[in-house]
């Protein structure tokens, strides 16, 4: 039973860190090909609008793959997605989309110790 309460409290976490990196990424406009909670073989998958969000075996981990090449030189001559790109974007740009998924984990913390406060009360 413990165990399962470990895979539970740590999916919970990751699960909310990678969303984290999907919202920053998309409210800045970046394509991302797939979100996955999870790794391992997927056990469900289903696409809405570009993206492909998957469930897969084994829920201490997860993550998000945005699209186009990881290096600048491997960029395909006058690709018209390539400004969709993380790795065409601004550095201030990626380096939010790194952030929220830490940012989304103490937002997580914070809404957590609010409402035990609240239930609860302080201690």
């Amino acid at each position: 039973m413990e165990a399962l309460v470990v895979v539970l409290v740590f999916g919970i976490l990751i699960g909310v860190h990678e969303f984290g990196h999907l919202l920053g990424a998309k409210l800045l406009g970046m394509r991302v090909d797939s979100f996955s909670f999870g790794f391992g073989p997927v056990l469900w998958s289903f696409k809405l609008g570009e993206t492909e969000y998957r469930l897969s075996l084994l829920p201490l981990g997860g993550y998000v793959t945005p699209s186009g090449p990881e290096h600048p030189e491997d960029l395909p001559p006058n690709d018209p997605d390539a400004k969709r790109y993380l790795i065409c974007r601004p550095i201030w740009q990626r380096f939010l989309v790194v952030l929220c998924g830490p940012l989304f984990n103490l937002l997580l913390a914070a809404l957590l110790c609010i409402g035990i406060t609240h239930f609860y009360g302080s201690p």
